[in-house]
């Protein structure tokens, strides 16, 4: 879930594997189905500091949209549509925060316009059971139920020009940090 300045990362799965019961055992009288329980964890990714009145557009409208009701007769809620990307502009002062899906997967990037400060870009873990920078700059959460793992960032101005940077880990906090440049500059992490 993407939501006032974070990302909430829900996790879930089953105590035990449940078998389905067969035709005969659905038809005898008083039949109840076991039921599945489940484990949940949470991990959320917010952006400390960050412009939580910041203007959204949405972009990549998809072909698709859902119903969301709010009452058991199907007549009040909502229709919602879906959307490929969405763009937080100024998240922070002169920074935009851009998520969009690739492949199946969330992306992220921060876009660093002209008067923009990397040190403002803050990232606060909260729900995973430890953090580590890799030997290949990558980073690693790891959670009650695996890892997500964001490669080291690929940063490069407008132009396409490479710019070193790196990730900067303090306890639960994640920066980054990043060499030389000129002009606009886009920041890319990429999650596994």
């Amino acid at each position: 879930f993407i939501g006032d300045g974070a990302i909430h990362y829900q996790f879930s799965k089953a105590d035990k594997e449940i078998k389905q019961p067969s035709k005969e055992d659905m038809m005898k009288p008083g039949f109840v189905p076991e039921q599945t329980t489940y484990t949940m964890d949470r991990m959320d990714v917010e952006l400390v500091g960050a412009n939580k009145n910041a203007r959204v557009i949405a972009e990549q409208k998809q072909d698709y949209a859902e119903n969301y009701f709010t009452d058991w007769s199907g007549e009040k809620g909502a229709t919602v549509r879906a959307y490929n990307s969405r763009t937080y502009k100024n998240i922070y002062p002169n920074i935009d925060w851009v998520l969009y899906t690739s492949n199946g997967t969330l992306e992220h990037e921060f876009i660093v316009h002209k008067g923009g400060k990397v040190s403002d870009i803050q990232l606060k873990y909260g729900g995973a059971k430890g953090l580590k920078i890799n030997a290949d700059g990558s980073l690693t959460a790891t959670t009650p139920q695996g890892m997500i793992t964001e490669k080291a960032p690929d940063t490069y101005q407008k132009d396409g020009t490479k710019v070193s940077s790196g990730f900067v880990l303090n306890g639960n906090v994640l920066s980054y940090n990043t060499g030389d440049y000129t002009g606009e500059r886009v920041i890319d992490p990429t999650l596994s």
